[in-house]
């Protein structure tokens, strides 16, 4: 959630798009967005769970120098999995 649109809209990897302040709003708004929804399905996350989701996003040694899946379907001209991947937080934020 936190990454993949921002990264398959720009074609950046995860380290470029989150040394971007919009970029990083865009990718820190998409989480806030699915905490909010864990929220209401009772499951809370701290700012340490939420920091622990971002770090990687910027470590080299994480997912830092890859693109997101959907970016990789979009380069390769193959249909996305963006409804597996927030279909299901979409659908929970509309109750």
């Amino acid at each position: 959630m936190a990454r993949s649109a921002a990264s398959g809209a720009s074609n950046l990897t995860s380290e470029r798009m989150m040394a971007s302040p919009a970029r990083k709003a865009v990718c820190i708004g998409g989480l806030e967005e699915a905490a909010l929804v864990a929220a209401a399905e009772g499951i809370a996350l701290t700012v340490a769970d939420k920091q622990e989701i971002l770090a990687p996003l910027i470590s080299p040694s994480g997912t830092g120098a890859s693109k997101s899946s959907l970016c990789a379907d979009l380069l390769n001209q193959r249909p996305t999995e963006i409804d597996t991947i927030a279909g299901a937080v979409v659908q929970r934020g509309l109750r």
